[in-house]
């Protein structure tokens, strides 16, 4: 485990209602790389709910943020995946509508299941996570948000693109109060993931050599899916739930922070809603030392 880290970051909400291109990348990395990578089969679950990103977890249940769904009544949502519209019945908060916004977040209390009104049958759902050492492993990040770099941050870019990337995970979420946030090896609710640019320094945790699809979310994320992989198989283990940065860093530029809402620390309160998944759809990823998920360079 890594030592706790005392950075203060303000904290910086998602954007909701523009649906842009998805995600922030090193460099070196082109749009034609994030759009594969995220098109991927292992990632068909991913759609688009309200302008943000969802994820299919059932025949008729999506999960997604809270945040990206609060205040919206059913019949003015609906879930696109696999190039179709799919009608919703019922939205379920895991947070109180009115409960506030910074804390939610930051709290690990951004999730709202969606029930769809009839059954996804083309399209695979995601299996969940269920351990609970999500630090140390590398994360795949899938979503429909805005598009950029690390240098210049996401610039936004066409609509209903899903686009991905990957990070390490490197804490997990303090609530520090006033909109300001840090990190610490003590497991919360919340886990993130810094952007790293590859130079000496330039991390604000963990080592600074960034992962081949290096990148940070962005705005339209919100909601969307990480992943963890174990033995060939892709975990949902967290949603995207916001970016946070120190003055001056671009949005989703580098030194900026990914946060993830922990599927594994809601179980009790997906199974209950949802009554699913069901026994011997979700596994427990074990036996991943962080050492196996060490960074790579790319060559």
């Amino acid at each position: 485990m890594r030592k706790s880290q005392s950075f203060v970051l303000g904290v910086v909400a998602l954007s909701l209602p523009v649906v842009g291109s998805a995600v922030t990348l090193r460099d070196d990395v082109t749009e034609a790389q994030s759009i594969a990578f995220a098109n991927q089969t292992q990632f068909a679950s991913v759609g688009q709910i309200n302008g943000a990103s969802g994820v299919l977890i059932s025949e008729q249940w999506v999960l997604t943020a809270w945040h990206v769904v609060v205040g919206a009544q059913p019949g003015n949502l609906s879930f696109r995946v696999n190039g179709l519209d799919r009608a919703v019945s019922e939205v379920h908060l895991l947070a109180d509508a009115g409960a506030n916004f910074n804390d939610v977040i930051v709290d690990g209390r951004d999730l709202a299941l969606v029930k769809l009104t009839t059954s996804v049958l083309d399209v695979t759902a995601a299996t969940l996570y269920t351990g609970n050492t999500e630090i140390g492993n590398s994360a795949s990040v899938v979503g429909y948000g805005k598009f950029g770099h690390g240098t210049g941050g996401s610039i936004g870019g066409s609509g209903g693109v899903k686009r991905g990337m990957r990070n390490m995970l490197d804490l997990y979420t303090v609530n520090l109060g006033g909109g300001s946030i840090g990190g610490s090896t003590t497991r919360t609710g919340s886990i993130l993931s810094d952007f790293d640019n590859n130079t000496p320094g330039g991390s604000l945790t963990g080592t600074s050599e960034w992962l081949d699809m290096e990148g940070n979310v962005a705005g339209g994320d919100s909601g969307g899916a990480m992943f963890i992989e174990s033995n060939g198989q892709y975990l949902l283990a967290g949603i995207n739930s916001f970016t946070a940065a120190n003055a001056g860093v671009p949005e989703g530029g580098y030194g900026s922070l990914s946060g993830f809402t922990s599927v594994s620390w809601n179980q009790q309160w997906i199974e209950s809603t949802t009554a699913v998944p069901e026994p011997g759809t979700m596994l427990v990823l074990a036996g991943i030392a962080a050492v196996a998920a060490r960074r790579k360079m790319k060559k």
